[in-house]
């Protein structure tokens, strides 16, 4: 385990239709393209004829990112307990042998 800085390459492919608010564009459909879902083939409404790129980017970016980022190379070791009392329930277990854990 490491909290060393490393470097993680996003590459993240954008491909967004726009169009006026309240237009519709039909999508030329290519046979071997999935039908995703309906929305899918909405393009997103342009506000005042403007495309808003920062915010197509971060919300691209968040995609794109990694949640558990890893540095090569490196691997989690848990530490070693060798206390059997030292498990996250034991102060349960005390109360029970003392009787105050009703069954």
């Amino acid at each position: 385990m490491t909290l060393e800085s490393f470097l993680n390459e996003i590459n993240e492919e954008v491909d967004v239709d726009f169009a006026p608010a309240g237009e519709t564009v039909p999508k030329a459909m290519d046979p071997d393209d999935e039908m995703e879902s309906s929305s899918a083939d909405e393009p997103e409404p342009l506000i005042g004829n403007n495309v808003d790129l920062g915010l197509l980017a971060t919300e691209f970016l968040i995609l794109g990112v990694d949640p558990y980022p890893r540095k090569p190379d490196v691997s989690f070791e848990p530490p070693q307990q060798d206390d059997a009392a030292a498990h996250p329930f034991a102060g349960l277990q005390a109360w029970n042998k003392k009787g105050t854990v009703k069954e």
